[in-house]
């Protein structure tokens, strides 16, 4: 029994019957033979309650499977092609393929293959109900994108519907003719939400009726029912201070499924253990795999019950099962990277990215790719895969490439960079090329060493002006509005130009003999960084911690070339703390663990402690074995050596030109350091 399982039927539904299909709901797979569907597997999942078996092809990836029209419509490949709802025979594969793309959120596709449902039977009530259910709004769409072809088609279906009073799709289709009402939305958000809320209080009734009209659900039929419901609520879950007109101004993500105060509001709260009861009665249901991964989001790690840990069975069995859909199988990584598993997080994402390209390749509409992209570099940004997050942050363009040469110490790139396109008013790109300048003024020597002459001298110079540029002397939280109850969190656009102005401004200390003043902006950079609103990946690119730690480091020490000015009292215990509660927010991250044991060393830890930190930063650090950084904890490094900036000075040499993944075993805060 999976954990789902366990947790699953409340006691009325345990006593129910082994779960079955009445005869008139069964129906043939011949179409899907017909429309050559490679590595179906026979009604699993979804249909009549029966489970999936563990999928995993180890198989590249291939196109998805034509239907009919391969113009028209690809069927995603997934553990189980059958949804449980029946429509007639020429329509079923069609259908199924929209349902399994709203799993996946790609309404755009989902409508394409609805539309392909009902030219293959136009009176099919469940197919029109099909094209207004994609056409919005949806958890993953926050808006209608037809609101006029909603309404027509929910009455059609309402008008066309043969199945009998009672039955699952009798109360899909009544909820939908609920859900879009004769008005345009587009006037009336009053009316939006009045039929949206209806919608849901009829999927609430719906299911929680044992018996419907005379005729039984079985529990998969009341297990799809619960997904919809919770989906509803998902949807309204930014909505519960304001119109939900206002809460469909953001695409459902953690910022709406958590109070500002950090609880999950209501209807997250009320859409949880239907989920959990979902997964039990049909442990592959794409939608409620995706949606359930989703509810963790910006829980507490510490959160056993709801946080990512809770969710870790969902998100290994939507890995195993998915396939086709680039955005589930994307979705993994949302878990994986808060547990620290970011190998798994960047084989995801990469995975993801691949079958978007066969989509396109074969003029289909991949949904959200910039966003797995986003993942990719922040999975490999944290574990260390230098080459992967520089290919990746390219395609993102310009702010993620630069933040990205930042994060590995690429100084010389940023400055060629800015030097091909000057970086005018941008605040991220003023950031970037001030640490940059800053590096050069200290001509690869220790980080508070000035390389002296006139070039050093006018690297300084430059990064001061870039400091002036970016004008953060206004750096009082800006708060967002949300609607919510709790203190907002600071905008973003105001937030970006303080902790960037702090960080440089920091550096800059340094090179000035101020590490007093350079601990104090950084904790100022760390605390409005964590008065952020809640986002996967984390809206700045990475954790400012980091440096605070690495300054903190420095103090400890007197070192070659060391000035005494720079010792502050305490540092060791200091940074080894920041770091550790670095590694509460991302757990096993390499540098935060290269931190922990190089702070433990400086405060006179056993040897065998300190190892054992640095043998999980060794399992942890991903370095790209191509460009000679795999090997990075190979060898432990004589602190005192390396804070110096001494060449060698016990640690392993310096990488290749073009890399700088070794970085890190020369500090966890390369933006810091490097040439």
């Amino acid at each position: 029994m999976t954990a789902f399982a366990a947790l699953a039927v409340d006691s009325d539904e345990s006593s129910d019957e082994p779960n079955s299909i009445s005869p008139s709901r069964s129906r043939s797979t011949a179409p899907l033979a017909a429309c050559a569907i490679v590595a179906v597997v026979a009604l699993l999942g979804w249909p009549g309650g029966q489970r999936a078996r563990d999928w995993v092809s180890s198989a590249p990836a291939s196109p998805p499977v034509p239907l009919g029209r391969p113009d028209l419509i690809w069927l995603p490949r997934f553990a189980s092609n059958h949804s449980l709802l029946a429509v007639a025979a020429a329509a079923q594969p069609y259908f199924d393929a929209g349902m399994l793309h709203m799993a996946g959120f790609n309404r755009e596709e989902a409508r394409r293959a609805f539309e392909a449902a009902v030219a293959a039977a136009p009176r099919c009530a469940m197919c029109h109900w099909g094209v207004a259910y994609a056409c919005g709004p949806t958890a993953g769409e926050p808006s209608s994108a037809d609101a006029a072809t909603a309404r027509r088609e929910a009455a059609l279906a309402h008008s066309l519907v043969g199945s009998p009073r009672g039955s699952l799709e009798a109360a899909l289709i009544a909820a939908m003719a609920l859900r879009h009402p004769p008005v345009s939305w587009s006037v009336d958000l009053d009316a939006e939400e009045a039929g949206f809320r209806a919608y849901a209080g009829a999927l609430d009734a719906a299911r929680k009726e044992r018996w419907v009209g005379g005729g039984g659900l079985s529990v998969a039929e009341r297990a799809e029912l619960d997904v919809h419901y919770a989906e509803a609520l998902l949807c309204l879950a930014g909505g519960e201070s304001s119109t939900i007109g206002v809460a469909y101004s953001s695409r459902f993500h953690a910022n709406n499924t958590m109070e500002a105060a950090g609880a999950p509001t209501s209807a997250v709260a009320e859409a949880t253990p239907l989920l959990r009861r979902a997964l039990a009665a049909s442990p592959h249901h794409p939608l409620a795999l995706h949606l359930y991964i989703h509810i963790a989001e910006g829980r507490p790690r510490a959160d056993s019950a709801n946080g990512p840990a809770a969710v870790a069975e969902a998100a290994e069995a939507l890995a195993r099962v998915s396939g086709g859909l680039g955005h589930l199988i994307h979705m993994p990584s949302h878990v994986f990277s808060r547990l620290g598993r970011f190998a798994e997080s960047v084989a995801a994402n990469e995975r993801a990215l691949r079958e978007d390209a066969l989509y396109r390749a074969h003029g289909a509409s991949p949904y959200l790719t910039e966003h797995n992209l986003e993942m990719l570099v922040h999975a490999a940004a944290m574990s260390g895969r230098q080459n992967t997050a520089g290919l990746h942050a390219a395609a993102l363009g310009r702010t993620a490439f630069l933040t990205t040469l930042v994060r590995f110490g690429e100084h010389a790139k940023v400055r060629a960079t800015v030097a091909a396109v000057p970086c005018r008013a941008d605040p991220v790109c003023l950031y970037a090329h001030g640490l940059a300048l800053a590096a050069e003024a200290s001509g690869g020597k220790a980080p508070w060493q000035l390389s002296g002459g006139a070039r050093g001298e006018a690297a300084l110079a430059t990064a001061r002006a870039s400091l002036r540029q970016l004008d953060n002397s206004s750096c009082d939280c800006i708060h967002a509005p949300t609607g919510k109850p709790g203190p907002p969190p600071c905008a973003w656009d105001n937030a970006a130009r303080c902790i960037a102005g702090w960080t440089l401004r920091a550096r800059i200390a340094l090179l000035d003999g101020d590490v007093d003043g350079a601990v104090g902006l950084l904790q100022r950079a760390v605390e409005r960084e964590a008065g952020l609103a809640y986002d996967e990946p984390p809206p700045w690119h990475y954790p400012t911690r980091h440096c605070l730690g690495a300054v903190l480091l420095l103090a400890a020490h007197r070192v070659r070339g060391h000035p005494q000015s720079l010792r502050v009292e305490g540092a060791a215990p200091r940074a080894e703390a920041v770091f550790r509660a670095d590694l509460e927010v991302w757990p096993e991250n390499p540098w935060s663990l290269a931190g922990v044991a190089a702070a433990m060393q400086a405060r006179g830890a056993r040897l065998e402690e300190v190892e054992a930190v640095q043998r999980r930063a060794r399992a942890s650090w991903g370095g790209d074995p191509a460009a000679g950084d795999a090997d990075a904890f190979d060898s432990p490094c004589d602190v005192e050596a390396v804070l110096s900036g001494s060449p060698g000075g016990g640690c392993p040499s310096p990488p290749p030109q073009g890399s700088r993944t070794l970085g890190l075993a020369w500090s966890p805060c390369p933006a810091f350091w490097g040439g």
